[in-house]
């Protein structure tokens, strides 16, 4: 089955380009992201329909201790965590949902989270903002505010998007340039193709919880080794 890939703000006018991704620093291969995880214990149910239930849980915190990220998050308990990429461009981890069967082929969504290590000023995330949300293709929104670490900040993305893509700047440490570029991707194969051959995507509801569940988690790690990068 074709990937149903999210729609990013990645390669749009206005946004960033695959060149901007942690993955193409050197980090091995492509993102955890790229294509759906298989992760999940069991066995898939044999039912044309996917058991949707299979991909829902608990949110359970991610373990950031010796890592360069500058936040923490939850994720659910039912998916699985895959081995991180990191290069001298940002760090990317994949969490993959377990898999499911739609008509006779096992299928799973993933989540990817990304932090790239150079920081940007107050200013640059202004500006940043400013060219996701402006322009004649593709215009991107600011979706939601959330509170982090004492200070509003902003997630990027497009409202009319099956499956969300979020992009952020998240504070960090003292002086000027301090905001981490952070982007949330979910992705997914578990969809069904209609009489018209457009996807349409199967177990929605489960398969954003396990994006949103990061989103809603965020918080500051004051353990982060980015100064050590």
């Amino acid at each position: 089955m074709t990937t149903a890939a999210a729609t990013g703000l990645a390669g749009c006018s206005g946004g960033g380009s695959d060149a901007d991704s942690p993955a193409n620093d050197d980090t091995g291969g492509t993102s955890p992201g790229t294509t759906a995880g298989t992760g999940g214990a069991g066995t898939p149910n044999d039912s044309p329909g996917p058991n949707c239930g299979r991909l829902t849980g608990s949110p359970t915190p991610y373990d950031v201790s010796d890592t360069p990220y500058v936040f923490g998050f939850d994720y659910v308990d039912s998916w699985t965590v895959d081995d991180p990429l990191e290069g001298p461009g940002g760090r990317i981890q994949g969490i993959a949902s377990p898999m499911v069967s739609v008509d006779g082929s096992t299928e799973s969504a993933s989540v990817s989270v990304g932090q790239r290590f150079d920081p940007l000023t107050a200013a640059e995330v202004d500006e940043a903002v400013a060219d996701r949300t402006s322009g004649d293709y593709a215009v991107a929104e600011v979706l939601d505010e959330q509170e982090f670490g004492g200070e509003t900040v902003r997630f990027v993305g497009f409202a009319d998007a099956a499956l969300p893509y979020y992009e952020t700047w998240l504070p960090y440490g003292g002086g000027d340039a301090r905001y981490y570029p952070v982007t949330l991707e979910l992705r997914t194969t578990i969809f069904r193709l209609d009489d018209d051959n457009v996807a349409r995507e199967l177990c929605v509801d489960a398969t954003v919880e396990g994006i949103e569940t990061v989103r809603r988690s965020l918080r500051p790690n004051p353990d982060s080794t980015i100064d050590e990068v």
